[in-house]
């Protein structure tokens, strides 16, 4: 499995690692995982395991796109933090955040560590991504 993850229902919480480079179908099971009833549970990626993605910024923008269409389709999502501690992910997260921002959903960030996501996923109300 690309990547693993664990669903905290106690505290509305998607906890994702990544162990390989993800693809698009990837992601896309990733963000499937708020489907239903976890739509506005926080979600943690974190990337620090995982080797260096191949994220261009097409893939960014697909990846804006698909959030984008879901938040219009079926309503705000929770919070999403990204850790990304390689200067080459933190700069992908960093477009993926202001992309999201202009499509009008301002609750993605960008974390250079695990402990600064989680911090402010304590205390961002849900409510987009």
């Amino acid at each position: 499995m690309p990547f693993v993850d664990a669903i905290d229902d106690s505290h509305r919480r998607i906890t994702v690692a990544t162990t390989v480079d993800l693809t698009l179908e990837d992601i896309a099971a990733i963000l499937d995982l708020r489907s239903g009833n976890r739509h506005r549970y926080a979600l943690l990626i974190d990337t620090s395991e995982g080797p260096l993605p191949t994220l261009t910024p097409e893939k960014i923008r697909y990846i804006v796109d698909r959030v984008t269409e879901v938040v219009h389709r079926e309503g705000p999502r929770g919070p999403t933090a990204i850790v990304a501690p390689h200067n080459a992910i933190f700069g992908m997260g960093r477009m993926f955040e202001t992309l999201c921002d202009l499509a009008g959903i301002p609750n993605v960030r960008v974390f250079r560590n695990r402990i600064e996501a989680e911090q402010w996923l304590e205390y961002e109300p849900g409510v987009t991504t």
